[in-house]
């Protein structure tokens, strides 16, 4: 070698190679180059002072190169060292990153080991991240009834090279479990579906979770309602088609859902006075006719009008079912028009082969553009007074199934949607609280809608259970006295066939208060006949008191029997809805008692006589002075 030729042995490059080295392991770069400057001039000085049989043109060519040399390997050492510091500063200013953010990231290896965590591990477990990467401690952490799942996840993963997403319970430094959420993916290297590394995340997902199992809990509540109403529906439903198909009152159901649409064109358009518009447009009102589709009838009104098959009178045209059609038409169009909820009147219907039949009808109109028709025979009359009687007797009843019938279609239409509207919410509550945080900020907003969807059903059932104790009518002068004795011609038949007394008390001669003659009749009805049935079984007196009497609050009203009295833990229960003792009956008769007697400002009441018997009694305010005097 030229170094060797110009006088430098071995040792001297060694010596000069290490203190060079030396300073590049230990020092700045600025130590690097004076440990290379020093040995250039070792190296200069030895090559001078040592004898040597080269010519010196050679020596000097030797040293040449060695300071040369010796640059270079210094020049290399910087350049190394710089690079080191470079990746040393990149691998803090990573692990600084990675630090930072509020969430815990690991990486994992190809096989699914654990080879690195970030801070974030150790401030929510309190356990060191490098001890548990070394000795895998990090597995403890999971709440031990999450583990198979997790495993299961994590193997499907790693056999696949899919995605890997996993929610567990993380035990927290505090002792607490915690939901979390962890999302992991893999890494392929280049032009290869290899994993060479898998990096993920893990955030805390323990509110979204809780919403999710809380929305789980109300979707479990909410089924089990939907549940018990549909089944009382149904019973309900039930009761409705028996007193429809067996009984001899009839009923017809027509549908003015198209007809409505028209309706709903002449408001758009101004109109106010329906009646005279029609006079003005008859071929508008013959069009409504002929969108009303008849959709159900009873086999009493079959009967009635001479067919033999249902179907072959709902195939029928509305507009050939009676004489003047057109005028009953515009009353059940009114109907629809206005908002009304009742119209009652007589027609001649006109059946099978023009059979002419009389009826008096009385129509209650469906939340759903349905109208419930109820009607009575008026054919076999052959004295007006007990006809008259006979009609107001049916009317009375028919009233009640029909009220009964609007009740039980009403209520399955009017809440079918709110109840479906609500389960698509709650699904759709349930479905955001899996998407993630940002998903699960939707959440109040439809529990939000849930609540109201609740309550526009609590506002369903309110109204209709009003529509069940009969439409509001204008209160006018009633004489309680005058409206006792006609109830009681008209009840006449009814209680000696059950073998009963009826006596009305009225001292006063005339009780005059402000009600509805119709409803207060039919309280009066209700509770004289129901006293009667209940001494059906007795073997004893069988009389029926009806009492009128003035008291510091008003007219006191009095309806006693000389039974066996109600069973005292039946006593609070005879208002309630479908409550009866009756096999037959429906209980509602009470129900709808008790609410017109509140509409008229009294509370219908029962109790047991010490005597013996059942009471019922309510007061009602006198009517005013300027009443009574007009």
């Amino acid at each position: 070698m030229i170094g060797m030729a110009a006088g430098l042995d071995a040792p001297a490059w060694l010596f000069f190679l290490v203190s060079v080295t030396a300073a590049s392991r230990t020092g700045i770069a600025r130590d690097i180059w004076i440990s290379a400057g020093g040995a250039a001039i070792f190296a200069t000085l030895l090559t001078l002072a040592s004898p040597s049989a080269l010519p010196m043109a050679e020596r000097l060519a030797g040293l040449a190169f060695a300071i040369i040399a010796i640059g270079f390997a210094g020049f290399t050492l910087v350049s190394l060292r710089t690079l080191l510091g470079e990746l040393e500063e990149s691998r803090n200013e990573l692990r600084t990153f990675t630090d930072s953010v509020p969430y815990l990231i690991w990486r994992g290896t190809p096989e699914g080991g654990v080879d690195f965590l970030n801070r974030r591990y150790t401030d929510l477990t309190g356990h060191d991240h490098d001890v548990a990467i070394a000795q895998k401690t990090w597995r403890q952490c999971i709440h031990e009834d999450d583990l198979p799942e997790y495993w299961s996840r994590r193997s499907y993963a790693l056999e696949t090279g899919t995605e890997f997403r996993a929610v567990f319970r993380l035990l927290h430094a505090n002792g607490e479990y915690r939901w979390m959420s962890l999302i992991g993916r893999p890494v392929r290297a280049p032009g290869s579906d290899a994993v060479i590394r898998w990096y993920g995340g893990i955030s805390d997902a323990h509110e979204e979770v809780l919403a999710q199992q809380k929305v789980a809990e109300l979707m479990a509540v909410l089924e089990n309602r939907v549940e018990e109403r549909t089944e009382a529906l149904a019973k309900s439903q039930e009761r409705f088609s028996i007193l429809w198909e067996i009984s001899n009152i009839t009923f017809a159901e027509q549908d003015f859902s198209e007809a409505v649409v028209i309706l709903d064109r002449l408001k758009a358009e101004g109109v106010s006075d329906l009646a005279s518009y029609f006079a003005q447009h008859p071929e508008v009102l013959r069009a409504c006719i002929a969108a009303v589709r008849t959709v159900g009838v009873n086999p009493a009104t079959a009967r009635l009008m001479g067919f033999e098959s249902l179907d072959e009178m709902l195939e029928r045209p509305v507009a050939t079912t009676a004489e003047d059609i057109e005028l009953i038409m515009v009353k059940q169009l009114e109907l629809c028009f206005y908002g009304r909820n009742d119209t009652e009147g007589n027609a001649v219907l006109i059946g099978k082969d023009g059979l002419r039949v009389p009826v008096f009808y009385s129509v209650h109109r469906l939340p759903d553009e349905h109208q419930l028709s109820s009607l009575v025979d008026l054919t076999l009359q052959q004295r007006a007074e007990e006809m008259r009687l006979a009609a107001q007797e049916q009317l009375a009843r028919a009233n009640r199934a029909a009220t009964l019938g609007a009740f039980s279609v009403s209520l399955a239409h009017e809440l079918n949607q709110p109840i479906g509207s609500m389960m698509i919410d709650a699904g759709i509550a349930l479905r955001l609280t899996q998407g993630g945080e940002p998903a699960a900020q939707n959440l109040p907003r439809i529990l939000e809608r849930v609540s109201r969807t609740a309550e526009r059903i609590s506002g369903i059932v309110g109204r209709i259970r009003e529509s069940i104790s009969g439409r509001e009518r204008a209160a006018t002068q009633v004489d309680l006295c005058r409206l006792a004795q006609e109830t009681a011609e008209l009840l006449r038949r009814d209680v000696q066939q059950a073998q009963t007394t009826l006596d009305i008390d009225c001292s006063r001669g005339s009780a005059l208060v402000s009600a509805d003659r119709v409803d207060l009749q039919q309280v009066l009805v209700n509770l004289i006949l129901n006293a009667a049935e209940a001494m059906a079984d007795h073997e004893g007196e069988r009389r029926v008191r009806v009492s009128i009497t003035p008291s510091s609050e008003g007219i006191r009203v009095s309806v006693t029997d000389t039974g066996q009295g109600i069973p005292t833990n039946l006593l609070e229960k005879v208002f309630d809805p479908f409550f009866t003792t009756k096999a037959e009956g429906i209980g509602m008769g009470l129900l709808i008692c008790s609410n017109a007697v509140a509409r008229f400002g009294g509370v219908l009441q029962a109790r047991n006589r010490p005597e013996g018997g059942a009471e019922f009694f309510f007061t009602l305010p006198p009517a005013e002075a300027e009443s009574a005097a007009a």
